[in-house]
């Protein structure tokens, strides 16, 4: 247990580092898969010496993630990480995970809670939370450590996708994904290269990176965009279902990526993710990066 403690201390040191790297610097020396293994790594040690568990540690709360340069501003939901997943096991963990918990309370009835997935891209930009009131954006936060975040709401409306005004006076609490499209990406690297200036490597840096100029002229000047995926908070939530959400949110001219897909069950996911034809489709994605890099 000494050992472990020893170690469980490095890696939360370790992960605070590549926090800081990832979302401040946005110069991260980790694939995601890696720092992934480190974190489950982490949860491991606490799932088996509970009494270990660090306040500092990344599972408890996400730490090097808010800048200095930017007002702080407090998330009015808890803007919690998505969990990944790399194999067929994970997802049927998942699966039983959310039966056990929508069934715990209807045992006595004979009745049980139907629920189905919805499958959608995942998108690698920054993540930002954006709040409208009396029908106009109001607000604009980044992630940061989940309960606090950089108020970047001046960059934001430079972002011409996402609308100053929706049709609606509710207060809406919406989360998104800002991103810089490739081709602005190329545009860019190309420029920065003719001043001597280093190149973006990918387009979540690129936007991270634009995002928290502290010239909003200069973030208008980089085509950043932005998609709206969930409702976290609403003063009269009265949705069913996610796709209720989103086309609700498609209404408001809201900009939503309208590619996704229900599914009844689990192993219909894991049978998408397992067909030939994904994993042909992936191949073709990693080959494209692999000759952007080159």
């Amino acid at each position: 247990e000494n050992d472990i403690k020893d170690i469980y201390q490095q890696l939360i040191d370790c992960l605070t580092d590549h926090n800081h790297l990832y979302y401040i610097e946005n110069n991260p020396i980790l694939s995601d898969k890696e720092y992934d293994d480190l974190f489950t790594y982490i949860k491991k040690i606490e799932e088996y010496f509970p009494h270990l568990i660090s306040s500092n540690s990344p599972t408890q709360q996400l730490i090097g993630q808010i800048s200095e340069w930017f007002t702080q501003a407090k998330h009015t939901t808890p803007q919690l990480s998505l969990e990944n997943s790399y194999n067929a096991q994970d997802l049927a963990d998942r699966d039983e995970f959310i039966n056990k918990h929508l069934q715990k309370n209807t045992e006595e009835s004979e009745q049980k809670i139907p629920y189905s997935y919805i499958i959608e891209p995942k998108f690698d930009g920054i993540s930002v939370e954006v709040i409208y009131k009396d029908g106009y954006l109001h607000q604009a936060i980044t992630r940061g450590d989940g309960i606090t975040g950089d108020d970047i709401t001046t960059n934001v409306k430079t972002i011409n996708s996402l609308p100053k005004k929706i049709a609606t006076q509710d207060e809406l609490h919406l989360r998104g994904e800002i991103m810089m499209p490739k081709s602005v990406r190329k545009e860019i690297n190309t420029q920065r290269e003719k001043n001597g200036e280093m190149p973006f490597a990918n387009t979540r840096n690129a936007a991270a990176g634009s995002i928290k100029l502290l010239d909003s002229n200069e973030v208008a000047k980089r085509g950043l965009i932005c998609y709206i995926y969930d409702l976290v908070w609403h003063e009269e939530f009265k949705y069913t279902t996610n796709e209720d959400i989103l086309q609700n949110l498609k209404n408001l001219w809201l900009p939503i990526f309208d590619r996704y897909k229900k599914y009844g069950s689990i192993q219909d996911i894991i049978d998408t993710c397992l067909d030939p034809k994904t994993q042909q489709f992936f191949d073709i994605i990693k080959k494209k990066k692999k000759k952007a890099h080159l």
